[in-house]
């Protein structure tokens, strides 16, 4: 079985998806990470094997359309290379140059199975002002319109980003799943009284 991760830069990825790469490593996975901010790093080592490495010319933060077609066109010909089993996303620009990169593909290479994680919604969702909205409204509708096309599986960290995402039609609640997060389990790890300090 083989699975491209795509994200942002390689940095987030080891720091909060490093034991799963681990864990399909050892169930014997072939492991791809394509990401941005490689640093030229072309392979992770493990103890369970090596992962490969595939550098994206990926600006997190910017909105370039000539430089996000060409990512889009540098995951198409990775995806109709390899032919992967899954790919599996993670942050919202990402996440749509992946949609849009699997059906430029799908005549060459398939249905390719796809998984979306937003690991909260970012700024994008945060932000305010009459130019946040439109941005905000243009990528739910690329999201919904995306999503009815290659039907990915949408993960989100919680219930609100969950409910927010279907409310407003960005994602079918079919389609949705609500994962355990990277932060603190507040049923766990409940507040308890401050003890006071000796004096």
């Amino acid at each position: 079985m083989k699975i491209i991760f795509v994200c942002n830069d390689l940095d987030y990825f080891l720091a909060h998806r490093r034991n799963i790469m681990t864990e399909m490593l050892a169930q014997g996975w072939r492991v791809i990470v394509a990401a941005g901010y490689t640093r030229g790093q072309q392979s992770l080592q493990t103890a369970s094997g090596s992962a490969e490495v595939f550098t994206l010319g990926l600006d997190r933060y910017k909105l370039n359309p000539m430089a996000d077609l060409r990512v889009r066109a540098e995951l198409a010909d990775l995806f109709a290379r390899e032919a992967p089993d899954v790919v599996h996303s993670f942050t919202v620009k990402v996440n749509l140059l992946s949609a849009l990169a699997i059906l430029r593909v799908r005549r060459r290479a398939g249905h390719i199975p796809f998984v979306m994680t937003f690991a909260g919604l970012g700024r994008i969702f945060s932000a305010t002002g009459a130019l946040a909205s439109a941005r905000r409204a243009a990528v739910l509708r690329m999201l919904g319109a995306l999503g009815r096309r290659c039907a990915p599986v949408v993960t989100v960290e919680n219930t609100r980003d969950g409910a927010y995402l279907v409310d407003s039609g960005g994602v079918p609640e079919a389609r949705l799943v609500v994962t355990k997060g990277s932060g603190v389990d507040l049923e766990r790890f409940v507040c308890t009284e401050k003890v006071p300090a000796p004096i």
